[in-house]
């Protein structure tokens, strides 16, 4: 997979619910987070031109990590600029924030419950976010937790 999103040319990009990914996303994560004690949240409506599965790929890695590093809330925010993923985990030390979305990184955070980490979730996210045409940030929140936002290019469908 890493070696896939290293060697990934521009998509084809269309007009894509991106709330209907994310509710997609998150109805199959809906069991790993139930055993985590943790819940699931997709607010808001909007239409990006993006790949849906590219970015299905990029969503099921931000959810999957929240989980994994200890957050028993994640909000998924759909809007016709992008998709902002929340969460109340842990977030990142100011050095991790440096280099969170390097191949291989291994952060200062870890798995709550053993699961492996390859240190390669990140990074391809930020594969494919870029292959769309998008940008990926990352912030902590206060008091506690990340956010990642995707900056999709807008829809000429506009919000659906």
């Amino acid at each position: 997979e890493a070696h896939a999103a290293e060697t990934l040319k521009p998509m084809s990009t269309g007009p894509t619910a991106v709330h209907e990914v994310a509710g997609e996303v998150c109805r199959s994560l809906a069991i790993t987070a139930a055993e985590k004690g943790a819940r699931l949240q997709v607010r808001g409506r909007g239409s990006c031109d993006c790949d849906p599965d590219a970015l299905a790929r990029v969503l099921i890695n931000l959810v999957e990590n929240a989980l994994k590093f200890g957050a028993t809330e994640v909000e998924v925010v759909c809007g016709s600029q992008g998709v902002d993923v929340l969460d109340n985990g842990p977030g990142f030390t100011e050095e991790d924030l440096g280099r969170a979305f390097s191949k291989f990184a291994r952060l200062s955070a870890r798995p709550t419950g053993g699961e492996p980490s390859t240190g390669l979730g990140l990074f391809i996210v930020r594969s494919l976010v870029e292959a769309m045409g998008g940008e990926v940030e990352l912030t902590n929140r206060e008091p506690r937790g990340a956010r990642f936002t995707l900056r999709l290019a807008q829809s000429s469908r506009g919000g659906s």
